[in-house]
């Protein structure tokens, strides 16, 4: 569940529509750019899953801790996510897509982003580059959160086992005013 179907990212998603989206790791991958790197993220979302050729799979969901309960409170937050079938490293080390090697979906591994906050992109002023204070990340702020890494297997819905774990987590972990 995030905005898309299209990548996008804090400062340029207001034209991505949240909602339950699919894709393939290749339909997500960095073709779209002559010179690769970073690509497709997704912002916003409240969940990722990835499923193999028989259904099973892993689901994605983050919490963050909420400092001004003193760290005894956690909540959920959205999380940002990309997937692709090429390393960070091979994609910096290229210049040109066609230094990447064709690769298929199923037959080569998913290289996955879990980020907790991404950085707009900027370039809206074509005379300099900026990004908007409200989408720059302070370097030295300190911030606190857990991912959940949900195994499922074929036919279960990934949404009703994280509001399920949300709901027995948060007994444990929450106080409430």
């Amino acid at each position: 569940c995030d905005r898309g179907p299209w990548e996008n990212y804090p400062d340029r998603n207001t034209g991505s529509m949240v909602s339950v989206y699919s894709s393939t790791a290749q339909e997500m991958g960095s073709s779209h750019y002559i010179v690769p790197g970073e690509f497709g993220n997704r912002t916003d979302c409240r969940y990722c899953s990835f499923r193999n050729s028989t259904g099973e799979g892993v689901c994605v969901a983050m919490e963050e801790s909420d400092s001004a309960a003193g760290n005894s409170h956690w909540k959920n937050t959205k999380l940002n996510f990309s997937a692709g079938l090429h390393t960070q490293e091979e994609l910096n080390r290229a210049r040109h897509t066609i230094d990447l090697e064709d690769r298929v979906d199923g037959e080569h591994a998913i290289h996955v982003n879990i980020d907790y906050k991404m950085m707009g992109v900027g370039g809206d002023c074509s005379w300099k580059p900026c990004v908007y204070p409200d989408f720059l990340i302070n370097g030295n702020q300190e911030f606190k959160y857990s991912v959940m890494l949900v195994p499922f297997s074929r036919g279960e819905d990934t949404a009703q086992i994280l509001n399920e774990l949300r709901i027995s987590h948060d007994a444990r972990h929450c106080t409430h005013n």
